[in-house]
């Protein structure tokens, strides 16, 4: 008798003490920490300081060597007056060259017109107040066509890091002002994450130029470029 009951005893033993390791391992588990998460954009404004200007030479014969001669004779002088303006040669680049001839149809007939040739070349001018005697120059030489005007920012990597810290303080600001509106305190952060950044962008002004006849005003008014930076950030919320 005294055997059996030894067996019924150890048989109890390891279920309680399983079911008080259980219970010590459910107080043992850490309390999830309060957070908030907040998005904020830093943006830092900056003067457009270049200008990008896209001129075109056309050319028109009834003989394509005479249309392709002319065309070429004029855009060497085109190139050679910015040269004179202190453009270097990377800051132009040729996008397109063509030739086609004209066609028109009467009485069934194919009727076969003149040659064009059009070279059309982009010239990126470092400084934005210039951009007006770079166009006259280049009018005066042979460019027949002004197909694009635009302003833009140098690339800089200053401004875009400015931009990330005013982020970042627009998210601490943010964050504070909804911690404390909800009783609690601002705690360290958790997590900093960059969602999206803009770099310089391009302001077109060829319409505004062109509208004001071109004239010294609506040339030596650049603008300025916004470069924006997204983040999201994580803090931790103390009573």
């Amino acid at each position: 008798m005294k055997k059996t009951t030894i067996l019924k005893t150890a048989g109890i033993i390891p279920a309680a003490l399983l079911l008080l390791s259980s219970c010590v391992l459910k107080q043992e588990e850490p309390k999830q920490p309060r957070t908030i998460t907040v998005n904020a954009t830093g943006k830092v404004t900056v003067p457009n300081d270049r200008a990008i200007i896209t001129f075109s030479v056309i050319s028109r014969n009834a003989d394509v060597i005479r249309a392709v001669d002319e065309n070429s004779r004029k855009m060497t002088s085109v190139q050679e007056a910015l040269a004179e303006k202190s453009i270097s040669k990377e800051d132009i680049s040729t996008d397109a060259y063509s030739i086609r001839q004209d066609s028109s149809y009467s009485n069934g007939r194919l009727i076969l017109g003149q040659f064009e040739v059009s070279n059309r070349i982009t010239v990126t001018v470092k400084d934005a107040l210039k951009a007006g005697e770079i166009i006259d120059a280049a009018v005066k030489h042979g460019a027949n066509s002004l197909s694009s005007l635009e302003y833009t920012a140098s690339p800089s990597q200053d401004s875009t890091k400015q931009a990330r810290i005013l982020a970042v303080k627009n998210a601490e600001s943010v964050a504070n002002t909804m911690a404390t509106a909800a009783g609690a305190k601002l705690g360290e952060v958790i997590s900093i994450n960059e969602l999206w950044s803009s770099g310089v962008q391009r302001y077109s002004a060829l319409e505004e130029a062109k509208a004001d006849g071109f004239t010294s005003s609506a040339l030596s008014s650049p603008g300025s470029s916004a470069i924006t930076v997204q983040i999201q950030a994580t803090y931790a919320l103390e009573q």
